[in-house]
């Protein structure tokens, strides 16, 4: 597969990379050179968010409840 560098030093992956990789709009990628002058590019798939582990870890919460009133109903269920 072959593709070109623009004007602005942007590459377009081939269709068939991306699918097979699995890579979306918005990936990062780390590149570097290696010690036979090729050029190495890896997706970034770890997430650098701390907060992200978390999400998803509580159940939702029941139609329309906040999170205000959740809180305090499970305040009222400790007294």
């Amino acid at each position: 597969m072959r593709t070109t560098l623009t004007s602005k030093g942007q590459l377009t992956l081939p269709v068939e990379v991306r699918k097979r990789l699995g890579l979306e709009q918005g990936t990062q990628f780390e590149v570097s050179v290696n010690d036979a002058g090729q050029v190495v590019m890896t997706p970034i798939t770890e997430v650098n968010d701390p907060f992200a582990a978390w999400v998803g870890v509580l159940a939702p919460l029941p139609d329309g409840m906040t999170s205000a009133q959740f809180v305090r109903d499970l305040r009222t269920e400790d007294e």
